[in-house]
């Protein structure tokens, strides 16, 4: 870490404030650079003639701060907890505007008491070539008091037959005498325009370099990916310009495409750098033995700008005490603590116990080199540690999630208080059990009394989550795997085999769902884990805690006294390993991991509730249609380099799932190809990727910003992910803001920092 950043880091006492992102990150600021080649003024703020109200409230003319305006005035306070709206539509008559790729809208909100104001754009095509999905959806938070200018690129967006443009705002809410009753709405200028559009769809990188912007580690491998065809390459000194190192550019051709390859893992030079090949040229990047530092404090600094039901400067005020978590007895208690789970305002209880093993097992990583840190990291982990056992109901019951897109008044018995019902859900009462027993050691010695109370509820968790309700367990691998966790952690913390005793069967069921027999023809693979013991469905994109089934076959493996079964657990993870290995060339020259071998019968043996058989039918063959643009295995088995699309969701969480296990098998089984594997997932999340775009908002160059919601943009914020378009297999990173590939989430963050917390 540079002394300039160590200095920032202390001056906010190790990201407990914010850090500032760097001025120059985002790319936004490039895009508003962007020369417009054509341009067509959809309303200039001059006419109510093609506009649209929706919602309550006034709509009029009129001028603000010299500029014309559409002027909207309706409530702040939110019909519902999910928050409310009111907006404006242009009517665009069906007319072609393929002729433009970008939209171009000046906004500004008045909102006194209000941070920020969040604003939503949707365009719409009609006739045949309707636009499925989130394709066009663009949000972006705005500071109220100010105009600005919104632009974002729609080049795969159908705008052949455009029926309007659709600009709503978000009634949100603010406690109580902070913010005025009513919002001001303008809406400016809005134009379509043509501009040379980013890359955003496919594996080129035409002229660009993917390279990490977080740096490279002294020791490990070194790489660049690029299509610049040049026999040279060369690593300069970032100040002076000198060359440090010159190598031959290797040219790769493989199924995805053909690359220049710039290897330079024998560079173990440390400074700042750039690498420079034909006329392209990277931005500086670090070789450092701890590359990653500020990364991780970001990372760290993002968890603290989330945190709920207390003030963050800058952010928010004291929020959600009146957001009451309701028992089947009638007992409440407010879910006012931890963590605001993503972009919106929800809570998680799983994903919070998570964040608080990854800070435990962080700071425990750091504390020889980084007593500070450690330190602030246990004080993070204990700020999720109080919020899991204050919001215990002692049975089994708590808060498992509460969906929340609202501010709310902070007074119990006003209109906007807000119930959600408690839950006995096994899986996460697990986790809660693991966090709270390695809570009971990390503070074993700081605050016995503390300690106890972490140890005691974990006891008690441990015993509910051993208890799941019918049908309750979507993926039995996964739950198993939980149990292997908290067992593990209550040994440590108690000094009581007996819980690796009592974990014993849930081990061998474990084993029992590893697929053992490869699956495929030309391409055969095994090793993985399926969702149980019988059904050979493998684990896939949805079951979202994979990195815990290997996590707790790891740690139980290391604890338990039975030879035997620590033999077939150890065999267990080489086999898993060994899948991660045989899959990590799919990609190739990237070396990010591609998603999941998928099982054609999934969808249909899945059917939801709600859907009638045609609609089944139809979800179905989209399935089908969508894991056949994959790698055929066999008739029933396809591996998809991205994950299939129709969950929806960005593709970080998969890779750094994998990586977490590998971090960790990599420790125990003494494998460094596995801890460069971990690093790899690093790399492609932090710019080694076909857009060179870091995913760490703030980290690196060319961040795009992310889907915030309610807040400003996060220094260290890790989103949902680079996801695919439509039904291809191939990656998708458009400049518009959408919450399923660029909102940010608290569980990628944690996972992302517990994996920089291995490679200490």
């Amino acid at each position: 870490m540079d002394e300039q950043f160590r200095n920032l880091l202390r001056g906010t006492l190790y990201a407990g404030k914010a850090l500032p992102p760097p001025a120059d990150c985002d790319a936004t600021l490039r895009w508003l650079a962007k020369p417009v080649s054509a341009r067509q003024v959809l309303n200039d703020g001059r006419t109510l003639d093609n506009v649209v109200p929706c919602g309550d409230g006034p709509t009029e003319l009129c001028e603000c701060d010299g500029r014309p305006a559409i002027v909207r005035e309706y409530p702040a306070a939110p019909p519902n907890d999910r928050g409310g709206w009111s907006g404006l539509a242009l009517k665009l008559n069906g007319l072609d505007y393929r002729a433009f790729n970008r939209i171009s809208i000046w906004v500004r909100a008045e909102c006194p008491g209000l941070r920020y104001f969040y604003i939503h754009v949707t365009p719409r095509n009609g006739g045949a070539n309707a636009n499925e999905g989130s394709e066009g959806f663009h949000t972006t938070t705005i500071r109220p008091g100010e105009w600005t200018r919104i632009v974002y690129e729609i080049p795969f967006f159908n705008r052949d037959a455009m029926a309007g443009l659709e600009v709503y705002c978000v009634q949100f809410g603010a406690p109580e005498g902070i913010a005025d009753e009513n919002i001001r709405f303008y809406l400016g200028e809005t134009a379509m325009e043509a501009v040379e559009a980013d890359y955003c769809r496919g594996w080129n990188t035409g002229s660009r370099i993917a390279y990490c912007h977080g740096g490279y580690v002294t020791q490990g491998s070194k790489y660049a990916v690029t299509q610049v065809q040049a026999p040279i390459f060369r690593i300069e000194d970032a100040a002076t310009g000198a060359a440090v190192y010159e190598a031959p550019a290797r040219e790769v051709a493989d199924s995805i495409g053909t690359f220049t390859v710039m290897d330079f893992t024998s560079l173990k030079k440390e400074g700042l750098f750039r690498l420079r090949i034909g006329g392209a040229a990277t931005e500086p990047f670090r070789i450092d033995a701890h590359p990653f530092d500020s990364v991780f404090a970001k990372v760290l600094n993002y968890f603290a700008q989330e945190r709920c039901g207390t003030a963050v400067d800058g952010v928010h005020e004291i929020c959600h005490l009146n957001v009451l978590s309701r028992h089947p007895d009638g007992r409440r208690l407010s879910i006012a603590g931890g963590w605001h789970d993503a972009g919106d305002l929800s809570q998680s209880a799983s994903n919070s116990a998570e964040i608080t093993l990854s800070l435990l097992d962080s700071a425990a990583a750091v504390r020889g080199r980084d007593p500070e840190l450690a330190d602030r990291l246990l004080a993070e982990a204990r700020w999720g540690l109080q919020w899991l056992l204050r919001t215990a109901f002692g049975d089994g019951y708590r808060p498992c999630w509460s969906q929340l897109s609202v501010w709310t008044r902070n007074i119990e018995g006003a209109p906007d208080d807000v119930f959600r019902d408690a839950r006995r859900r096994a899986f996460t009462n697990l986790m809660a059990a693991a966090a709270e027993a390695q809570g009971a050691s990390a503070f074993r010695t700081i605050d016995p009394y503390f300690a106890d109370w972490c140890l005691r509820s974990a006891i008690r968790d441990f015993n509910f989550g051993l208890d799941p309700r019918e049908n309750e367990i979507g993926c039995w691998s996964e739950y198993f795997g939980a149990v292997l966790l908290a067992a593990a952690a209550l040994a440590d913390a108690s000094g009581d085999g007996g819980y690796l005793l009592r974990a014993e069967p849930y081990a061998r069921r474990l084993l029992a769902c590893q697929q053992t027999t490869p699956v495929g023809e030309a391409l055969r693979i095994g090793g993985y884990f399926n969702k149980d013991e019988k059904s050979g469905r493998p684990t896939s994109f949805g079951d979202e805690h994979e990195e815990i089934l290997g996590l707790g076959l790891i740690r139980f493996a290391q604890r338990t006294k039975n030879e035997a079964l620590r033999s077939d657990c150890a065999a267990a993870v080489r086999r898993y390993c060994d899948y991660l290995r045989a899959i990590a060339k799919v990609n190739a020259p990237y070396a990010v991991l591609p998603s999941y071998i998928y099982d054609i019968r999934e969808f249909r043996d899945h059917r939801p509730a709600n859907m009638t058989d045609a609609q089944l039918d139809a979800e179905d063959a989209r399935w089908r249609a969508q894991l056949k643009n994959g790698i055929r295995m066999d008739d029933r088995h396809y591996l998809r380099r991205m994950p299939a699309p129709r969950p929806g969701m960005g593709y970080f969480m998969p890779p750094l799932a994998r990586a977490k296990i590998a971090a960790e098998a990599a420790r125990w089984l003494g494998a460094d190809d596995l801890r460069e594997l971990a690093v790899r997932q690093l790399e492609w999340i932090l710019g080694l990727n076909p857009f060179s775009a870091s995913g760490v908002y703030g980290e690196g160059h060319d961040c795009h910003p992310l889907y915030v919601g309610f807040s400003g943009q996060f220094n260290g914020g890790v989103p949902c992910g680079i996801k695919s378009f439509g039904d291809d297999d191939e990656p998708y990173w458009p400049t518009a803001t959408y919450c399923i590939y660029k909102e940010v989430c608290v569980h990628p963050a944690a996972v992302l920092l517990w994996i920089m917390g291995d490679l200490e």
